[in-house]
Protein backbone atom coordinates (compact mmCIF):
# COMPACT_ATOMS: atom_id res chain seq x y z
CA UNK A 1 0.00 0.00 0.00
CA UNK A 2 3.07 2.18 1.20
CA UNK A 3 4.45 1.53 -2.81
CA UNK A 4 1.36 2.31 -4.28
CA UNK A 5 1.22 5.88 -2.28
CA UNK A 6 4.30 6.87 -3.12
CA UNK A 7 4.04 5.65 -6.81
CA UNK A 8 1.01 7.82 -7.45
CA UNK A 9 2.91 10.48 -5.27
CA UNK A 10 5.62 10.37 -7.58
CA UNK A 11 3.43 9.95 -10.59
CA UNK A 12 1.56 13.52 -9.65
CA UNK A 13 5.12 15.39 -8.93
CA UNK A 14 6.88 14.08 -12.33
CA UNK A 15 3.33 15.38 -14.07
CA UNK A 16 3.39 18.63 -12.39
CA UNK A 17 7.04 19.21 -12.50
CA UNK A 18 6.67 17.75 -16.29
CA UNK A 19 4.10 20.71 -16.91
CA UNK A 20 5.73 23.56 -15.02
CA UNK A 21 8.78 22.70 -16.95
CA UNK A 22 7.21 23.04 -20.45
CA UNK A 23 7.47 19.27 -21.01
CA UNK A 24 5.00 17.97 -24.08
CA UNK A 25 2.13 16.28 -23.76
CA UNK A 26 3.79 12.93 -24.91
CA UNK A 27 5.53 12.14 -21.94
CA UNK A 28 3.21 12.92 -19.54
CA UNK A 29 1.16 10.44 -21.48
CA UNK A 30 4.24 7.80 -21.15
CA UNK A 31 4.08 8.01 -17.29
CA UNK A 32 0.60 7.50 -17.01
CA UNK A 33 0.43 4.96 -19.60
CA UNK A 34 3.40 2.94 -17.93
CA UNK A 35 1.31 3.59 -14.26
CA UNK A 36 -1.74 1.52 -15.81
CA UNK A 37 0.04 -1.07 -17.54
CA UNK A 38 1.72 -2.32 -13.94
CA UNK A 39 0.04 -4.21 -11.75
CA UNK A 40 -0.48 -1.58 -8.70
CA UNK A 41 -1.86 0.18 -11.81
CA UNK A 42 -4.23 -2.66 -12.45
CA UNK A 43 -5.32 -3.10 -9.17
CA UNK A 44 -6.23 0.87 -9.23
CA UNK A 45 -8.22 0.40 -12.22
CA UNK A 46 -10.39 -2.55 -10.67
CA UNK A 47 -11.45 -0.43 -7.34
CA UNK A 48 -12.24 2.65 -9.25
CA UNK A 49 -14.46 0.83 -11.81
CA UNK A 50 -15.73 -1.10 -8.88
CA UNK A 51 -16.43 2.54 -7.45
CA UNK A 52 -18.45 3.84 -10.23
CA UNK A 53 -20.30 0.38 -10.33
CA UNK A 54 -21.38 0.53 -6.69
CA UNK A 55 -22.15 4.62 -7.43
CA UNK A 56 -24.55 3.12 -10.00
CA UNK A 57 -26.52 1.11 -8.03
CA UNK A 58 -26.71 3.07 -4.89
CA UNK A 59 -30.23 4.89 -5.51
CA UNK A 60 -31.91 1.45 -6.42
CA UNK A 61 -30.10 -0.12 -3.29
CA UNK A 62 -31.81 2.68 -1.22
CA UNK A 63 -34.96 3.01 -2.80
CA UNK A 64 -35.20 -1.10 -2.73
CA UNK A 65 -34.49 -0.74 0.51
CA UNK A 66 -36.62 1.98 2.02
CA UNK A 67 -40.04 0.10 1.91
CA UNK A 68 -37.99 -2.90 3.76
CA UNK A 69 -37.59 0.20 6.46
CA UNK A 70 -40.55 1.39 6.50
CA UNK A 71 -42.13 -2.36 6.96
CA UNK A 72 -39.44 -2.90 9.63
CA UNK A 73 -40.72 0.93 11.55
CA UNK A 74 -44.33 -0.21 11.33
CA UNK A 75 -43.54 -4.03 12.61
CA UNK A 76 -41.92 -2.24 15.68
CA UNK A 77 -44.72 0.31 16.40
CA UNK A 78 -47.21 -2.18 16.49
CA UNK A 79 -45.13 -4.24 18.72
CA UNK A 80 -44.08 -1.57 21.14
CA UNK A 81 -48.28 -0.67 21.12
CA UNK A 82 -48.53 -4.51 22.18
CA UNK A 83 -46.03 -4.23 24.54
CA UNK A 84 -47.49 -1.72 26.23
CA UNK A 85 -50.66 -3.33 26.45
CA UNK A 86 -48.94 -6.28 27.68
CA UNK A 87 -47.29 -4.82 30.62
CA UNK A 88 -50.80 -3.06 31.07
CA UNK A 89 -52.35 -6.12 31.65
CA UNK A 90 -49.32 -7.27 33.98
CA UNK A 91 -49.95 -4.07 36.26
CA UNK A 92 -53.49 -5.13 36.38
CA UNK A 93 -52.43 -8.99 37.34
CA UNK A 94 -50.06 -7.75 39.73
CA UNK A 95 -52.54 -5.45 41.78
CA UNK A 96 -55.06 -7.81 41.73
CA UNK A 97 -52.86 -10.66 43.47
CA UNK A 98 -51.74 -7.83 45.92
CA UNK A 99 -56.10 -7.37 46.23
CA UNK A 100 -56.19 -11.19 46.97
CA UNK A 101 -53.11 -11.53 49.30
CA UNK A 102 -54.46 -8.92 51.64
CA UNK A 103 -57.43 -10.26 51.42
CA UNK A 104 -56.35 -13.94 52.19
CA UNK A 105 -54.62 -12.48 54.75
CA UNK A 106 -57.48 -10.45 56.64
CA UNK A 107 -59.23 -14.20 56.04
CA UNK A 108 -55.93 -15.89 58.00
CA UNK A 109 -55.88 -13.28 61.35
CA UNK A 110 -60.00 -12.43 60.92
CA UNK A 111 -60.63 -13.82 64.66
CA UNK A 112 -58.00 -11.72 65.94
CA UNK A 113 -59.78 -7.89 65.80
CA UNK A 114 -57.13 -5.46 64.53
CA UNK A 115 -55.56 -3.19 67.51
CA UNK A 116 -54.93 0.89 66.69
CA UNK A 117 -53.68 2.33 69.97
CA UNK A 118 -51.88 1.39 73.34
CA UNK A 119 -55.16 2.74 74.85
CA UNK A 120 -57.57 -0.40 72.99
CA UNK A 121 -54.57 -3.03 74.23
CA UNK A 122 -54.62 -1.54 77.68
CA UNK A 123 -58.35 -1.79 77.78
CA UNK A 124 -58.48 -5.23 76.19
CA UNK A 125 -56.13 -6.63 78.67
CA UNK A 126 -58.46 -4.95 81.65
CA UNK A 127 -61.49 -6.46 80.66
CA UNK A 128 -59.64 -10.16 80.35
CA UNK A 129 -58.34 -9.32 83.87
CA UNK A 130 -61.69 -9.24 85.38
CA UNK A 131 -62.89 -11.95 82.94
CA UNK A 132 -60.64 -13.87 84.18
CA UNK A 133 -60.98 -12.54 88.28
CA UNK A 134 -64.86 -13.36 87.85
CA UNK A 135 -63.82 -16.69 87.23
CA UNK A 136 -61.72 -16.85 90.13
CA UNK A 137 -64.20 -15.65 92.26
CA UNK A 138 -66.40 -18.00 90.79
CA UNK A 139 -64.34 -21.27 91.33
CA UNK A 140 -63.64 -20.41 94.94
CA UNK A 141 -67.39 -20.32 95.79
CA UNK A 142 -67.86 -23.31 93.78
CA UNK A 143 -65.53 -25.53 96.15
CA UNK A 144 -66.58 -23.25 99.46
CA UNK A 145 -70.00 -24.68 98.91
CA UNK A 146 -68.16 -28.48 97.92
CA UNK A 147 -66.63 -27.51 101.35
CA UNK A 148 -69.66 -27.14 103.20
CA UNK A 149 -71.27 -29.84 101.67
CA UNK A 150 -68.37 -32.22 102.80
CA UNK A 151 -68.47 -30.70 106.23
CA UNK A 152 -72.28 -31.18 106.62
CA UNK A 153 -72.23 -35.13 105.05
CA UNK A 154 -68.83 -36.07 107.42
CA UNK A 155 -71.36 -34.02 110.65
CA UNK A 156 -74.35 -36.48 109.85
CA UNK A 157 -72.66 -39.05 109.56
CA UNK A 158 -70.36 -38.68 112.66
CA UNK A 159 -74.24 -38.49 114.33
CA UNK A 160 -74.82 -41.53 113.43
CA UNK A 161 -72.03 -43.48 114.05
CA UNK A 162 -70.13 -42.70 116.81
CA UNK A 163 -67.58 -45.17 116.82
CA UNK A 164 -66.17 -43.54 113.23
CA UNK A 165 -66.23 -40.15 114.68
CA UNK A 166 -62.50 -40.15 114.99
CA UNK A 167 -62.05 -41.27 111.55
CA UNK A 168 -64.36 -38.54 110.59
CA UNK A 169 -62.43 -36.25 112.05
CA UNK A 170 -59.00 -36.76 110.68
CA UNK A 171 -60.79 -37.03 107.17
CA UNK A 172 -62.34 -33.60 107.76
CA UNK A 173 -58.70 -32.43 108.55
CA UNK A 174 -57.99 -34.20 105.03
CA UNK A 175 -60.91 -32.15 103.18
CA UNK A 176 -60.09 -29.09 104.69
CA UNK A 177 -56.50 -29.69 103.63
CA UNK A 178 -57.10 -30.82 100.02
CA UNK A 179 -59.56 -27.50 99.66
CA UNK A 180 -56.89 -25.14 100.59
CA UNK A 181 -54.28 -26.89 98.12
CA UNK A 182 -56.54 -26.63 95.19
CA UNK A 183 -58.20 -23.14 96.06
CA UNK A 184 -56.97 -21.18 93.17
CA UNK A 185 -55.71 -17.84 94.52
CA UNK A 186 -54.10 -15.32 92.28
Amino acid sequence: MKTMIRYFSGALLTLVTYSAVGADAHSIRHEIELFLNSSVGNIVMFILMLLFLLWLLLPLAVFGLKSKLNNIIRENENLNRESKELIKLLAEIRDELIALSKQETTKAYSDKPERTSDQDVIKDLIQENDNLTRENKETNKILADIRDILTALSAEETTHDGSEQSERADSDDITLDTYNEIKFDP
